[in-house]
């Protein structure tokens, strides 16, 4: 990987059945090759599902120092989103987003029935007081907007002169793309198969 200096990991890519080699430093990378690599990992993961609706709620937090009001402000989108969630049962994908101006901002990509705009506006503004919220119909490329436009673009606190050893606690595993459990596909389990007893049982 030109530019980038993180350690690697190979594997092997069956699709052009090369090896290939990833960044291991994921979103914190700072040359963005390990963020690239996570954005592929998730297009292939839920590039075939089929989203319903897209919501954007927007915070009146600055992704800056100190880290306590990011950590509320994440805190407070959590407790939203669980509130319709539980309601309006569907399944999400969310990702972090930080606007030019610096406000951070959360999108969430809906499978099955999403909340009304004016219900989840009256939950957001008794959250967090703010009042921006826009809900959509789902169009194809907003997973590869979500992955590749907002929680990749999401300032690195290492590389970020702001941000010091003493005012970014807790940012250090700050999420930039969760989703709902039921929602991934799960891998197979692998069992013990039983072949009846052997000589060096």
């Amino acid at each position: 990987m030109p530019g980038c200096l993180c350690p690697k990991t190979r594997m092997f890519d069956p699709g052009t059945r090369t090896i290939k080699s990833f960044c291991t430093r994921g979103w914190t990378c700072p040359h963005g090759e390990g963020g690239w690599a996570k954005v592929r990992y998730y297009q292939r993961w839920f590039g075939h599902i089929k989203w319903d609706s897209m919501m954007t709620l927007t915070h009146d937090v600055r992704f800056a120092p100190p880290a306590s009001r990011v950590l509320r402000a994440r805190k407070e989108f959590l407790e939203a989103l669980k509130a319709a969630q539980r309601k309006y049962g569907f399944k999400f994908l969310w990702a972090l987003g930080v606007g030019k101006n610096g406000y951070i901002h959360h999108h969430v990509l809906i499978l099955g029935r999403a909340p009304s705009r004016r219900w989840m506006r009256r939950i957001w503004r008794e959250v967090t007081g703010c009042e921006q919220v826009h809900i959509r119909p789902a169009r194809p490329g907003d997973l590869y907007y979500l992955l590749a436009c907002n929680a990749l673009q999401v300032p690195n606190i290492y590389e970020d002169p702001r941000f010091t050893l003493e005012n970014m606690r807790g940012l250090e595993r700050l999420q930039r793309v969760n989703h709902s459990r039921d929602i991934a596909p799960r891998p197979p389990k692998k069992g013990y198969k039983y072949l009846g007893l052997r000589m060096t049982d």
